[in-house]
């Protein structure tokens, strides 16, 4: 029974990487739940943290445009353990201009908190 329990888990990979939903779950639901999740994320943070809002949002771009960004950010098979709200970051970066290489670093220290190096979320 524990055998089937474990090849049932590396069937099903955890949606959530350190408590936070990441890329797995953000492909598994369609697009209005994606801008639902988007808005309800920014909402919260203007509202209990304001400060760390400006860390998500990109003057002149809606929720559309965030969406695809977090898509193209998801495809990359190596980001999808990265938590969507660390996705809607490098999205917002790009957006302002970042340079590249600072989106790069940003992405690779993003991944290596999602492996397990540098826990951080709901608990940890």
């Amino acid at each position: 029974m524990l055998l089937s329990a474990a090849v049932g888990a590396a069937q099903n990979p955890p949606e959530d990487t350190h408590g936070l939903s990441n890329g797995r779950y953000w492909m598994e639901v369609p697009s209005s739940h994606r801008l639902m999740y988007i808005s309800g994320v920014v909402d919260t943070l203007i509202v209990t943290h304001p400060p760390q809002a400006n860390d998500l949002l990109a003057p002149g771009f809606n929720g559309g445009e965030t969406m695809r960004c977090i898509d193209q950010f998801f495809a990359d098979s190596a980001n999808i353990r990265v938590p969507i709200v660390h996705a809607m970051m490098v999205c917002a970066k790009k957006f302002k201009g970042a340079p590249s290489s600072e989106i790069e670093s940003l992405t690779i220290e993003f991944r290596r908190r999602a492996s397990g190096n540098g826990k951080e979320g709901r608990g940890k």
